[in-house]
């Protein structure tokens, strides 16, 4: 609960952090270049979702953006987000 005081023993189960993605994001998030802190071991237990490609979704906000507003989207818009998770090995992913 916010403001709620953490007792030393308590520890954070899981967390997220949202940032916007960048240019090696998708091989990075596909896995398709070699990560030298990626634990291979554990790479199988890795989960990932994904509704379309990166560039077909900047084309499609590019698209609406012109459409809706009449202008293109500014230089440093970063209308496209992505989510990274760390779960225990307890928790279950359910879509």
């Amino acid at each position: 609960m916010p403001g709620e005081k953490k007792t030393a023993g308590a520890m954070q189960q899981t967390s997220i952090h949202i940032k916007p993605i960048n240019t090696a994001s998708e091989a990075h998030n596909l896995r398709t270049k070699e990560l030298p802190y990626v634990r291979k071991e554990l790479t199988y237990t890795n989960e990932s979702w994904q509704s379309d490609s990166i560039a077909n979704r900047l084309q499609t906000i590019k698209a609406n953006t012109k459409a809706k507003t009449g202008r293109c989207l500014q230089a440093k818009a970063t209308p496209i987000r992505e989510g990274v998770s760390f779960w225990m090995y307890q928790h279950e992913c359910k879509i």
